[in-house]
């Protein structure tokens, strides 16, 4: 690949170098690439087409040339000759084959050479570094070649998502004008009190770091009935109702959802088991009928008489006689105390006398 440096002005900033984090935030937003401490008002001219210009180490002691955690770019900064664009920030995975893509902004298009800042929301890795996307060729980017000890690497083609860049050059003694602020996913230490009843209600005290941009906290992943964020170290949360057994308690943020980082759950109890009631006595089934035993069916009308026979498994045959009102058996056969199969009939005679 083609390039040319042109070096516009060199002018070294004598001055302390401090790797400072946006006001107000925890230790739980880590700044990643070069402090900006330097004067990069020198233009870096890559011919060829698009580039991506990467930070491989820093000359500031402790600045972070790859992120220390995971979680979330929320803002990155440009300074220095910044020149035709527009400019993405690149998220850079360090892999056996080389640096390779992990994420990419918007597009940006820095004017005038001061620190400027742009929101953004990218994924990143522990590990991962950043880099400067170009659009064009001679597209300028700020650099500073007197920081002893860092260096920048410009890949070409600029590399796509989990593949490398085709080719690589070094520039020794060199720092990229660029940072990216992370939000680190939260972190959660301790749940107390670490058990509660099942029906909820319990006020939880969750204690870790990195509870800014709360959006959600949830008790085995039913949401908690309701959560306040004291600080950035703390959350009170009311636990829902559920089940009795241990669950895990996750926060969530813009950075990504946390566990307990020892693994300790929030236990839910129940009511001591209660005895069961004994078993109702139960009524054993009638014996079934398997055999005839002829009753006596004298004086008995002949509905009656049919009743009679069907419970002692016999059944009413032949009826004679008189069937009018008051109508009476007057004889039967066989005679009463037969043993006969089951089903065998009676013959009956009716009389009014």
């Amino acid at each position: 690949m083609r390039r040319a440096i042109v070096i516009l002005s060199c002018v070294l900033l004598a001055a302390s170098v401090v790797a400072a984090t946006p006001s107000g935030a925890s230790a739980r937003m880590v700044l990643v690439g070069s402090p900006l401490g330097y004067t990069f008002n020198i233009g870096i001219l890559r011919k060829g087409g698009a580039v991506v210009v990467a930070e491989t180490a820093l000359s500031e002691p402790g600045a972070n040339v790859a992120s220390p955690v995971s979680g979330l770019v929320v803002q990155w900064t440009t300074k220095g000759r910044y020149q035709g664009g527009p400019f993405r920030l690149v998220i850079l995975r360090p892999t056996p084959l080389g640096l390779v893509g992990a994420g990419r902004s918007g597009p940006q298009t820095p004017v005038g050479e001061s620190a400027q800042s742009y929101p953004t929301a990218l994924p990143i890795q522990a590990g991962d570094m950043i880099g400067i996307e170009t659009s064009k060729e001679l597209d300028s980017v700020g650099i500073q070649q007197s920081a002893t000890g860092a260096t920048i690497e410009t890949l070409f083609p600029p590399p796509l998502e989990g593949s490398p860049a085709a080719t690589t050059t070094t520039d020794a003694n060199t720092e990229l004008g660029l940072n990216a602020t992370v939000q680190a996913t939260p972190e959660v230490l301790q749940i107390t009190p670490a058990a509660g009843p099942t029906a909820g209600g319990t006020a939880v005290t969750i204690t870790g770091d990195g509870f800014e941009s709360v959006t959600s906290v949830d008790f085995g992943g039913t949401p908690a009935a309701g959560f306040t964020v004291k600080s950035a170290k703390s959350i009170v949360a009311t636990s829902p109702g559920a089940q009795a057994g241990p669950v895990s308690v996750g926060v969530t943020t813009i950075a990504g959802t946390s566990t307990a980082s020892d693994g300790s759950n929030f236990t839910y109890t129940g009511p001591p088991p209660t005895a069961a009631p004994p078993p109702a006595p139960t009524t054993p089934p009638p014996t079934p009928v398997v055999q005839c035993h002829v009753p006596s069916l004298l004086g008995k009308t002949v509905k009656a008489s049919r009743k009679r026979l069907e419970k002692v498994g016999c059944k009413l045959g032949k009826v004679r006689g008189s069937t009018g009102p008051g109508a009476r058996v007057r004889k039967q056969r066989p005679a009463p105390g037969k043993v006969l199969p089951v089903g065998s009939k009676v013959a009956v005679k009716l009389g009014t006398k």
